[in-house]
């Protein structure tokens, strides 16, 4: 050996301590030796503090080899029967094993190191009198058996580590493991089992003899598969052979199998020799171990195997498992690791397994069409349910049970039944899938009087004399498990789970279950009926209300209201929701035939303010409706619709409504009218703003309403030109009455452009202008003081004339000389001649003058009132010729 400087490096050094200190300052790790192990574990301890030092010690572990010297150090120990060395050896291997290397695991597993080190392992100092025998179990109990034959050495090497690793994990580092250690050890297990279902997925082979082992070979033809032989037989049996270890005791997890047929031989082990018994079994127990590594890994490769498995036919061997007898020690292991399998099956490829049933039933079907006998064959859900019915076993009960909940569960259309978000949405059926439709076809007319004969053979209700109804544990079991079967057929299976109930009289029969003994079967009977008075379906309502099931819930209410427990809660809340839903009929049923009963409930203390709601509502139900009362709107009230505002009060409108006083004033140009008779209409006239006031009164003598407003509607050009060269109008005794002479419509060419009008606005009644002539005629015969001729004179073209013609309403005289007097007494202010006079016409010799007026809510407005001639001559008492106002005047310049 090569001399180094340092005096502490080699055997031939100087013989000084080897402590820490040295050792660390030597920068490599001593050869292990007896006396040294204690101070090279408290090395290595100081040295993992740091991660790249740690790094650098796995390494030098790893290539010199270190792990073995220790393995060398520990069987000197042994033979020396050193418990101090071997005390430190066991926690110096347990430091290097915490050092949370991947690498360093690969390298410790390999079968010349693994048993050194669970051997240095067995010898733990807490425990210094007793000693552990890892290696025993190793060597003696744990074997590497091949049912089927895997044929690549890497997946078996992957195999043996996975196990090793296992075994690390669970039994040798069980004590010490922490949180990092785990992670990695659990990480490096996933990493193997990924490669082996990877590699069990692709191997055609592999999964072809696993199910041909449970198939016929007219199955197989079927399937795809070829036939059973001697030949592979043979080769099977050659390649049981290839085991690791050197032993050929074919061994399963250290309990030896027994061979060999019990005393009562199910069907489908007729025909099968002992060794291809033992075979099956294996398989089984295979197939469970793969279904259990399948659980750990990541979801997509997960469900990737069990869509795999299910495809090649692996349902078969579940079958099989499932019909061994419950005698034996071996059928019932069989029972647990097939319900196991299918278990795991359901939850990641429900549909998978109901194709198969339909894969069987139609194999069946043709067999039966070709004239084969089809007597001893049956669908794996047909064997669930006899194997649910005869089984005596709870844990076979309990695990078939879940597994026929799981197979036979659909989605449903309530919200509350939703699933939670996972591995069962991806599976939840399309609605009316036509495979789903054929296989719950196919349970309901086959499987579900086999399943429910338990049920059918408990006594209906009226015929049970006893207070309670004593039950075997095991019937109770089984009974309790078909109610939650029952209950949840009929909340997912609409119209073939509520026939059944209709027409097997089960209903009945699971009301007599409410006088168990066991309360949680109570109970679950007690959920069927929650879950029928969910339905809100009429015919079963009926139902039961015909077989009177509601007394034997009356009776459980009354015997648990004086508890506080789930079964009262839940009787109060099957009422409650009756009072809530107003279900009438049952409502009336359970107070005419069993009023008693509800109010004696009524009168107990924790339950009796549910009953009297109960009651109050039976006796609303039962009270004629109260009268209504309309409150009748006078005619003609308009109804207040959507964004209308505030609608007028009934007082207001009938003030509107009402005909006017005959002593009120009638207004006239220069006095505004009072306060509600009329509303005012304002026109744009052209160039001018002249108000234009509508009728005031009736002026027919019946009383009538205010005429509505009419539509809105759009004027033409001819009505804007005579709009335009409307005169200023002033209220007559009659008729509105133009008093100012009508302005010449100019030509096309001189005309000025239309003023702008609103098309939705519209006065009623507008009254066109008056001529000339007919101006003169109106004031000679107010002047004459014969008011009997205006009468007979028309009303000029497009005046509206009021029915039962013109009337008035109180004196005409007055009414003349009042007008004459106010005209008189105005002032009079000369009007200024436009620029370019007509000829033809004399200039006007005068104009009113405006006058402001305030109204009574008003602020100050002005009017323009002109008046011609015929003003002119009413103020002067002398007539004049008319003269028409020029075009070229603004309306501005005239007062």
């Amino acid at each position: 050996m090569a001399l180094t400087s340092s005096p502490l490096i080699g055997p031939e050094g100087p013989e000084t301590s080897l402590t820490t200190a040295n050792i660390i300052r030597s920068g490599r790790l001593p050869q292990p030796q007896m006396g040294i192990i204690g101070e090279i574990d408290t090395v290595i301890k100081t040295l993992a503090r740091t991660a790249l030092v740690k790094e650098r010690v796995c390494e030098y572990i790893q290539n010199e080899d270190y792990i073995k010297g220790l393995i060398d150090v520990f069987s000197q120990s042994e033979d020396l029967e050193s418990l101090s060395d071997l005390h430190a050896l066991f926690s110096c291997m347990q430091t290097i094993l915490l050092l949370n290397e991947h690498s360093l695991y690969e390298h410790i597993l390999d079968d010349d190191i693994f048993m050194g080190v669970v051997g240095i392992l067995e010898y733990d100092p807490e425990f210094p009198n007793y000693k552990a025998n890892y290696r025993e179990f190793l060597r003696e109990t744990s074997r590497f058996h091949q049912p089927i034959a895997i044929r690549d050495d890497t997946i078996q090497r992957k195999i043996h580590h996975t196990y090793r690793l296992q075994f690390l994990k669970d039994v040798v580092l069980a004590r010490a493991i922490d949180d990092s250690t785990f992670n990695v050890l659990n990480s490096s297990i996933i990493f193997n089992q990924i490669d082996i279902i990877n590699h069990v997925q692709n191997d055609q082979l592999f999964l072809r003899e696993i199910a041909g082992m449970f198939m016929d070979d007219d199955l197989l033809v079927l399937l795809g598969f070829p036939p059973k032989n001697t030949e592979a037989r043979k080769e099977q049996e050659a390649s049981d052979k290839m085991d690791v270890d050197p032993s050929s005791d074919a061994k399963l997890n250290g309990v030896v199998q027994p061979n060999g047929h019990a005393e009562t031989v199910v069907a489908a082990n007729k025909g099968l020799s002992p060794e291809e018994l033992t075979r099956r079994r294996e398989v089984v127990f295979l197939i469970q171990q793969l279904c259990a590594m399948g659980k750990n890994v990541q979801l997509p490769a997960r469900l990737q195997l069990f869509r795999v498995l299910v495809d090649r036919g692996l349902v078969f061997a579940v079958q099989w498992g499932l019909s061994q007898s419950e005698t034996e020690e071996q059928g019932r292991q069989m029972i647990a690791a097939s319900g196991e399998i299918l278990m795991a099956l359901l939850e990641y490829d429900l549909n998978g397994v109901r194709g198969h049933v339909l894969k069987q039933l139609g194999t069946m079907e043709r067999e039966k069409a070709n004239g084969k006998n089809v007597r001893d064959k049956e669908t794996v859900l047909m064997l669930m349910c006899k194997v649910l019915v005869r089984s005596r076993d709870l844990a076979v009960q309990s695990l078939v049970g879940e597994a026929l909940r799981q197979l036979l569960e659909m989605a449903t259309n309530d919200p509350a039944d939703t699933p939670t978000l996972g591995i069962k949405l991806l599976q939840q059926r399309v609605k009316d899938d036509p495979g789903i439709e054929k296989f719950l076809d196919y349970f309901y007319k086959f499987c579900i009087d086999v399943l429910f004969r338990t049920v059918h053979d408990v006594p209906e209700y009226k015929d049970i004399s006893d207070p309670s109804l004593v039950l075997t544990r095991e019937k109770t079991n089984l009974l309790l498990y078909l109610c939650d079967l029952l209950a949840n057929f009929t909340l997912q299976h609409s119209f073939r789970s509520h026939f059944f109930i209709l027409s097997s009289n089960v209903a009945p029969r699971v009301a007599s279950l409410l006088r168990s003994k066991d309360k949680h079967l109570r109970l679950a009977a007690f959920r069927f009926f929650r879950v029928c008075l969910r339905l809100k379906n009429g015919n079963i309502f009926k139902h039961l209300i015909k077989h009177d099931v509601f007394k034997p819930i009356l009776e459980l209410t009354l015997r648990e209201s004086k508890r506080d427990n789930l079964l009262s809660s839940s009787c109060l809340e099957f009422f409650d929701f009756m009072r809530r839903e107003n279900m009438k009929d049952i409502i009336h049923h359970c107070m005419t035939k069993h009023g008693d009963l509800v109010r004696s409930l009524a009168g107990s203390p924790l339950v009796a303010e549910r009953f009297k709601d109960f009651i109050a509502r039976w006796e609303m139900n039962n009270e004629p409706p109260p009268v209504e009362k309309v409150e009748k709107l006078p005619v003609g009230t308009p109804q207040r619709g959507w964004g209308q505002g505030k609608l007028l009060d009934t007082a207001e409108e009938d003030y509107f409504n009402a005909d006017d006083d005959d002593d009120e004033p009638i207004p006239i140009v220069s006095t505004p009218p009072p306060r509600g008779l009329g509303k005012r209409i304002r026109r744009s006239t052209g160039r001018t703003s002249i108000p234009i006031r509508s009728s005031p009164k009736q002026f027919n003598g019946a009383p009538q309403r205010m005429p509505p407003l009419g539509s809105l509607v759009d004027y033409d050009e001819g009505d804007d030109a005579a709009v335009e060269n409307t005169a200023p109008l002033v209220p007559g005794r009659d008729y509105f009455v133009a008093v100012g002479p009508p302005t010449p419509s100019p030509s096309p060419s001189d005309a000025p452009p239309a003023s702008p009008r609103m098309s939705h606005r519209q006065v009623v009644g507008v009254k066109s202008p008056l001529s000339p002539e007919e101006d003169s005629d109106i004031m000679e015969a107010l002047s004459k003081g014969a008011p009997s001729a205006l009468l007979a004179s028309k009303p000029p073209a497009g005046m509206a004339i009021p029915e039962g013609g013109l009337r008035t309403k109180r004196p005409r005289d007055d009414d003349d000389d009042e007008l004459l007097e106010r005209l008189a007494n105005k002032a009079k202010r000369p009007t200024p001649s436009p620029s370019s006079p007509n000829p033809d016409t004399e200039p006007l010799t005068g104009a009113a003058k405006l006058v402001p007026v305030k109204g009574a809510e008003e602020g100050p407005k002005k009017f323009k009132l002109k008046i011609g001639a015929v003003g002119a001559a009413v103020a002067n008492s002398s007539p004049s010729s008319t003269s028409p106002s020029s075009t070229g005047t603004k309306d501005g310049d005239n007062g």
